[in-house]
């Protein structure tokens, strides 16, 4: 039996059926579960068993474990030129311009191997030799279960490995190399100029960025053999954008100012989902077998777009400032983005009968009757533009030295700040990494040589991504932090000790003092997915400057 708590499943003692000792060497042994593996079905090293029961397993069931080793290579190449010269033309001090050039490639290999124990189709003990004692799983109610070292079976060749590119079309079929070559042109005028009782300054300035992105991958599905059939696929596109941008600043001279930009921004989209691949699955369950809805089908296939556009933002901020003091600030800044263009997933309908295997694509139930596909018919999922949605927050943020309250107080104070986020896009889905509340404070006391500060920080629940299967990235909701970190320190230089032990200076931090978990969730909260433990981390760190 079990409960749910907080930090996610607890399990207990079944009332009427008896408990497993999974700390047992001799219970628990290898084995794969046996409805595992179909993509196996064309090696016949793996022939077909009768087993004692009278039922017959072959290479479709001689999955008994299973490693990714993809393999990854990135490269990037950049050249910046800057040209500035001052002018005397109107309000305007000086113009900077220039080009910024990158190149960037990046290369994945998915592989990975289906691997049956030499003790196929029966299961067999964990060897000795890999046996590294009991893992620890009390936090989920269960005192221990056996560990043993399976990457090191892997790498010893105790399992027989099949190429997981010659069975499956997910691999080479997420197989690619994706390119892209900016060229970024810019130019920017700095003006100074006074009006009315105040100076008002700031810039205006303009980019093109001119893009040459292409990808080469794979098509990918099952041939007549039973064997990953690949296509070579080249697809790529260009095109320009031009990103205008404004700021201004006015400046009252009497500590408060008035500050305000605007622009255009772009975010260069995922390499992977720029990606030229192509992909045909099927699945291999009764009930899709026997859906004649495509929404349902067994068949299925995904593709990258290797044409897609970058993440685009009309933006606004405006903020005053009030300098109280030389170190002493408030500030209030509202912002507005207009997300012009943000990435979702697509979907279209296809049409598979030409990738249909007869006595192959089908499903057997556990009397031997067998099902044949209902519908050729199926969804093709892809990354798209055209999303829309906007952001817009207030931000709060003082710097307040305790000495204006008393001048005795002097070397004490505290940074505070607030953020207020509302925001999300069109369809309804929230902006990742997107927290609706945002607190920070640290207070501090610097003096004499003498530093200490406590910070603290707490944001709400966001959006985010994790590794799933086969390490695929899969939505998550993170349930925000609230963190205590602490600092202590002295420079002896500062503190006016001179000779060899001024240059000294000593720091111990202390982060997540309160030893904050990591909850990820999916949406519904009780549905936990992830919870890790960090602890507290501790650094002492010792600086020495020789001039």
């Amino acid at each position: 039996s079990w409960t749910m708590t907080p930090t996610g499943v607890l399990y207990s003692p079944h009332p009427t059926i008896p408990g497993v000792d999974l700390t047992d060497f001799d219970l628990i042994r290898l084995a794969g579960p046996q409805a595992w593996g179909g993509a196996m079905a064309p090696i016949q090293q793996f022939a077909e068993v009768t087993l004692p029961d009278g039922s017959v397993i072959g290479p479709s069931q001689a999955q008994d474990g299973f490693v990714n080793t993809p393999t990854f290579e990135e490269d990037l190449t950049t050249l910046r030129l800057d040209f500035d010269r001052a002018l005397d033309w109107s309000i305007f001090q000086e113009v900077k311009f220039g080009v910024n050039y990158s190149d960037r490639s990046k290369t994945k290999d998915n592989r990975g191997f289906y691997l049956t124990a030499p003790t196929w189709p029966y299961d067999g003990a964990i060897p000795e030799e890999y046996r590294v004692g009991v893992a620890d799983v009390s936090f989920t109610g269960i005192p221990g279960v056996v560990a043993y070292d399976g990457l090191g079976m892997f790498f010893d060749g105790y399992y027989t490995a099949s190429d997981a590119q010659e069975l499956e079309t997910g691999r080479l079929g997420d197989s690619y190399t994706v390119n892209e070559k900016l060229t970024t042109f810019f130019a920017r005028l700095d003006f100074d100029v006074e009006f009315g009782s105040g100076i008002l300054l700031g810039n205006v300035g303009i980019q093109y960025q001119d893009v040459d992105q292409s990808s080469d991958g794979f098509g990918t599905y099952t041939g007549p053999d039973l064997y990953v059939l690949a296509t070579p696929i080249e697809d790529g596109d260009d095109y320009g954008k031009w990103l205008p941008s404004l700021n201004m600043t006015y400046d009252f001279n009497n500590g408060h100012l008035l500050r305000m930009a605007a622009s255009k921004t772009v975010s260069r989209p995922r390499m992977d989902d720029m990606r030229s691949n192509q992909q045909v699955s099927f699945g291999f369950n009764i009930s899709s077998v026997n859906s004649t809805d495509p929404r349902n089908s067994s068949w299925s296939g995904s593709s990258g777009n290797a044409a897609l556009r970058p993440l685009e933002a009309n933006q606004f901020d405006l903020a005053w400032d009030w300098y109280f003091a030389d170190d002493g600030l408030f500030s209030a800044a509202f912002f507005y983005k207009d997300l012009v263009n943000w990435h979702r997933a697509g979907q279209f309908i296809a049409d598979f009968s030409q990738f249909y295997i007869p006595g192959y694509h089908q499903a057997v139930d556990e009397d031997g009757n067998v099902f044949t596909p209902a519908t050729f018919e199926g969804l093709v999922s892809f990354r798209e533009d055209g999303l829309t949605g906007d952001v817009k927050g207030l931000e709060l943020q003082t710097i307040f030295p305790m000495r204006i309250v008393w001048d005795k107080l002097e070397g004490l104070g505290f940074i505070a700040t607030a953020t207020f986020i509302n925001g999300g896009l069109d369809d309804g889905s929230n902006v990742p990494g997107l927290s609706d509340r945002n607190y920070s404070l640290t207070a501090y006391y610097e003096r004499g040589g003498f530093e200490a500060r406590v910070g603290w920080t707490k944001r709400s629940e966001y959006t985010t991504e994790t590794r799933g299967l086969s390490l695929a990235l899969s939505p998550t909701v993170d349930q925000g932090s609230e963190l205590l970190d602490a600092q202590i320190g002295y420079d002896f230089g500062l503190a006016g000790h001179g000779g060899w032990l001024g240059g000294l200076s000593l720091a111990l931090q202390g982060q997540n003092l309160t030893n904050e978990d990591t909850l990820q969730t999916n949406d519904d909260r009780r549905e936990v997915t992830q919870y890790q433990s960090f602890g507290a981390n501790y650094l002492l760190t010792a600086i020495y400057k020789f001039w």
